[in-house]
């Protein structure tokens, strides 16, 4: 369409170069979130990963308080666009349902490769788990979860 307005006449070589260059530029992006994409279906977390993650976080939080605070984002900390790019990492899909005026969020379905090793951890008690407890004459919960071994954190550290 470019080039038929150009050889038209519409517009001059100059404005016709300057259009093929937005297009490529538009092209060359797509290509790069595309590859993006592909890569994110192969992430592939073991148990190990996400209860080492846990355990420093843990320890930072407890032993470097303030500068933990400083350096740890919550979601109402990320621009819309590092929050839209978590979402393609991590989730397949997002189903919303409508509840009178209101749209909801229904279901997240997150890819496979966090989904499997989260529930092999929580299988072997290594995720918080909730527990009803009786407080005096209160009912609550205590949560709970158990410390990888100590030689598979070698193992990890060394890997």
């Amino acid at each position: 369409m470019i080039r038929k307005a150009y050889i038209e006449g519409a517009f001059d070589l100059k404005v016709y170069n300057e259009e093929k260059k937005i297009v490529e530029d538009a092209i060359t992006k797509l290509n790069d979130e595309l590859t993006d994409t592909e890569s994110c279906e192969e992430l592939n977390f073991t148990p190990q990963d996400i209860l080492l993650k846990r355990d420093i976080d843990y320890i930072n939080r407890v032993k470097l308080k303030d500068e933990y605070k400083k350096r740890t984002k919550t979601w109402k900390d990320y621009t819309r666009e590092e929050k839209s790019d978590l979402i393609m990492r991590y989730v397949d899909e997002i189903k919303l349902k409508q509840r009178n005026s209101l749209i909801i969020v229904d279901e997240i379905l997150f890819r496979e490769s966090i989904c499997k090793p989260c529930n092999e951890l929580f299988d072997k008690g290594y995720i918080d788990v909730k527990t009803p407890a009786l407080f005096g004459n209160l009912v609550g919960e205590l949560r709970f979860s158990n410390y990888l071994p100590e030689e598979e954190v070698g193992k990890q550290c060394w890997l």
